[in-house]
């Protein structure tokens, strides 16, 4: 038997392909979604329809939907149709940090993750600026006062993204619904 180390292939421009490395990590990130918000959401809008996989399973209520159907897609696609109603829970509970802005951070970040993962499993190259980009939504921490690095992150979502940590950290609010 020959052992392969995976974690960088050339491909035939002689660029440097990341993508074997990287699909364990994106496998992670869904398992902790599915961790995290499967249960919850099901319970929250059990009829919410999403897309189901499978000869046969066209679109389905969310109460319908197998484990293998709750992909980073099905997450960032509820998660956008329902922050308002996400945060409006979250308020209910005492939880006003996690108001719409930030579900609507954390669904932007859910689908530039989304898109990596397309760009990593089905086209391109995936370089390793890729990757480093996928590493820092999935597991960057802020320090107090929404420091990263020494610096304060400017974006649009500036206010609630400095105090949202990376992804995999961030998705222990969708155990609190």
């Amino acid at each position: 038997m020959t052992a392969f180390h995976m974690d960088e292939v050339e491909n035939e421009d002689g660029g440097r392909e990341y993508s074997v490395s990287t699909e364990g990590l994106l496998q992670a990130l869904e398992l902790r979604m599915q961790e995290c918000f499967r249960e919850n959401l099901k319970r929250l809008f059990p009829d919410q329809k999403i897309r189901g996989q499978g000869k046969g399973r066209g679109m389905l209520a969310l109460k319908e939907a197998r484990e293998e159907e709750f992909t980073l897609g099905t997450f960032e696609y509820i998660i956008h149709e329902k922050c308002e109603k996400l945060g409006g829970k979250m308020a209910e509970m005492g939880k006003k940090e996690y108001n719409e802005r930030w579900w609507l951070c954390f669904e932007n970040r859910l689908k530039n993750c989304k898109n990596r993962r397309n760009q990593c499993c089905h086209s391109g190259l995936f370089t390793w600026a890729d990757q480093g980009v996928l590493l820092r939504e999935m597991f960057r921490k802020e320090q107090e006062g929404g420091e990263k690095e020494g610096k304060r992150e400017k974006t649009e979502n500036s206010e609630s993204r400095a105090q949202m940590p990376g992804l995999i950290f961030a998705a222990e609010a969708g155990k609190m619904l």
